[in-house]
């Protein structure tokens, strides 16, 4: 059996997550990637989102890209919003309020609510999904992630973010 597009990416996902951590503690000495850890003054993160949108139970499979902001209100939570569009086929716009909570190091769930804007309707979306951010140098960072969206046609949604906190 071929391994499709959407296995392909929960793989790469899933093992960049688990080995970036590796990867990092065998540079020795000089870091140049680490987990990113709460910085009162930077308070602010803002990403832009490339990935995927697979729905589920279908042979669809989009491409998706958005933005995203977060607040960290501490070490524990943080409250934002998300912006995505899916294309082709798929064709919808999903907007969500959300939280962030930041269990360990860079390893964060996301519990959202929002709308889901497809074909001309909208609908009531929910999102969870996790995430694990790493910071790159001077507040940069990125973050692989994988999302389940609850909405009209339940979707999938996979990818990477590139973000600033400020």
């Amino acid at each position: 059996m071929k391994p499709t597009c959407l296995m392909t990416a929960i793989i790469g996902l899933a093992l960049a997550t688990l080995l970036m951590p590796a990867a990092t503690a065998q540079s020795g000495g000089h870091h140049t990637t680490s987990t990113v850890h709460f910085n009162e003054d930077e308070r602010h993160h803002i990403s832009v989102f490339a990935g995927g949108t697979d729905i589920a139970g279908e042979s669809e499979t989009a491409v998706t890209l958005g933005i995203d902001y977060e607040y960290r209100i501490n070490r524990l939570l943080g409250l934002g919003f998300i912006a995505e569009r899916a294309f082709g086929d798929i064709d919808s716009t999903t907007l969500f309020v959300v939280t962030d909570i930041h269990l360990w190091r860079g390893l964060v769930t996301q519990l959202g609510a929002g709308a889901e804007i497809s074909h001309g309707e909208t609908y009531f979306a929910a999102r969870i999904g996790a995430l694990y951010e790493f910071e790159v140098s001077d507040g940069f960072t990125f973050a692989p992630q994988l999302h389940y969206d609850f909405s009209e046609e339940d979707s999938l949604v996979f990818g990477i973010s590139i973000g600033r906190a400020f």
